[in-house]
């Protein structure tokens, strides 16, 4: 059984707008630096705040440039800090594990 599909609108104008943007958007991101969360890197959370920013109806409320450039990297900020939790958690469950697995070894 397949994920469920999310039917969220698109919005081509915000599209067209990172499009013009791009690099300064990439440059503001500050995408250059390697870091790595988990399985993420940096550039795959830019990926996916393009994706998030195209679907999300308040960009549309920035018609000045600079303000939608804040509005992109206050997104870009709190993807990144989910992906950092995340990889933050994933690495306390592993640690767990190994607890646990120390553990049973002693037992048995």
């Amino acid at each position: 059984m397949g994920r469920k599909k999310k039917t969220r609108k698109d919005y081509p104008e915000i599209a067209v707008m990172i499009a013009r943007h791009y690099d300064r958007l990439y440059e503001v991101c500050d995408v250059s630096k390697c870091r790595n969360y988990g399985s993420l890197t940096i550039e795959d959370i830019f990926s996916e705040t393009i994706m998030y920013v195209i679907h999300d109806p308040d960009a549309l409320k920035h018609v000045d440039v600079e303000a939608f450039i804040k509005h992109f990297q206050y997104r870009f900020k709190l993807i990144e800090f989910r992906a950092v939790q995340e990889a933050k958690q994933l690495n306390e469950i592993s640690y767990a594990n190994y607890l646990q697995t120390k553990e049973a070894s002693k037992k048995g």
